[in-house]
């Protein structure tokens, strides 16, 4: 009996067909070639719960992308956009309807960052590399917290990108100073008051204690280790890249001036520095308990972008994780890699 070829769906807010041939769907849809999966991308807007039928593209080494009307796949890879998730009510109902059916969607999304804190804080093996964190709930807290940190940071619960990160530290008694992607202003205490009521009213933030991280000649660095499941359903690193911010930024974002670096780069940088670096495992391996723990709550997971700070002593701590992390840092080998590992993953839900 001849073997039937998987059939895979890929939801994606991104222009459709790929206009370049180095575009990462184009990467995807070569790698689907040669693992025998086929695989149909459409636009949220084509999902039709009811119907169970969607109208896509999918790729043909000899023809090239062509347009065909299939069943609705049983497994689905949600890639949408961050922004475009949050944004689109009915994409979102969707998806719950089509859960509820029975269709596996990969890569969910947790409701905002406190639901990840929550999530992270069930694991026992992360505690040490948990900077401690709780919801915001007045201007008072971040007062109270100065008392006892040297900086702490606001984190919009619902941000993404580097957006809307505050740090602040304490000048003297009242004033402080405040450092966004944007400036670095001095407030006094009923400035900052003033401050946190607007970020509130704004939406709910998270406070998260400032710890002695490493940097290098003044700029911040973190890394970014890039997660994927594979066939068995176990997590596996892609890469780790360090990012180093711009000067004078709180945030390694790329979207915020960060620039991306090599992981030897910050071995020979570390060492000219006298600085302890831990091994790149022992740095995955880290990501990696921080991911088996968010499973444990979201099944579907399937990839990650978990972002790790050091101290000068070499002690990792998780900043933050991203349920839809950019690969533009990976290189092709990098991609191929990943796309070969979801693909994996999503055909073995089938």
């Amino acid at each position: 009996m001849a073997r039937t070829t998987p059939l895979i769906g890929l939801i994606t807010s991104d222009a459709l067909p790929p206009p370049a041939q180095d575009s990462q769907w184009q990467l995807l849809a070569n790698v689907a070639i040669d693992a025998g999966v086929d695989v149909v991308f459409f636009h949220p807007d084509q999902l039709n719960a009811r119907t169970r039928q969607v109208r896509g593209l999918s790729y043909r080494s000899e023809r090239g992308w062509l347009t065909r009307s299939t069943p609705l796949p049983r497994v689905l890879i949600d890639s949408v956009t961050v922004h475009y998730a949050r944004t689109s009510r009915r994409f979102s109902e969707q998806k719950k309807t089509l859960r509820r059916a029975g269709f596996q969607i990969l890569n969910p999304r947790f409701p905002d960052k406190w639901g990840v804190w929550q999530a992270l804080l069930t694991s026992p093996d992360l505690v040490a590399n948990l900077p401690q964190t709780t919801l915001l709930q007045a201007p008072g807290d971040v007062e109270a917290w100065l008392q006892r940190h040297p900086a702490v940071f606001l984190k919009p619960v619902r941000g993404s990108g580097g957006v809307g990160v505050v740090e602040i530290r304490t000048v003297d008694k009242q004033t402080y100073q405040l450092t966004s992607a944007k400036k670095s202003r001095i407030l006094s205490g009923g400035q900052l008051r003033l401050f946190i009521e607007g970020q509130l009213r704004q939406g709910p933030h998270l406070l998260q204690s400032g710890i002695p991280l490493l940097d290098l000649d003044g700029r911040k660095l973190d890394l970014r280790v890039y997660l994927q499941r594979d066939g068995r359903g176990d997590w596996q690193a892609i890469t780790t890249v360090p990012r180093l911010a711009a000067a004078g930024q709180v945030v390694t974002n790329l979207a915020q001036g960060g620039v991306v670096r090599s992981f030897e780069w910050l071995e020979e940088a570390t060492s000219s520095h006298s600085i302890q670096l831990p091994s790149r495992a022992e740095i995955e391996a880290v990501a990696i308990t921080a991911a088996r723990a968010l499973t444990v709550k979201r099944k579907t997971l399937a990839f990650l972008g978990i972002d790790i700070a050091l101290d000068h002593d070499g002690h990792a701590y998780l900043l933050d994780i991203n349920p839809r992390p950019g690969r533009k840092a990976l290189t092709p080998a990098d991609k191929t890699l990943a796309f070969r590992y979801l693909l994996d993953f999503a055909a073995s839900l089938l």
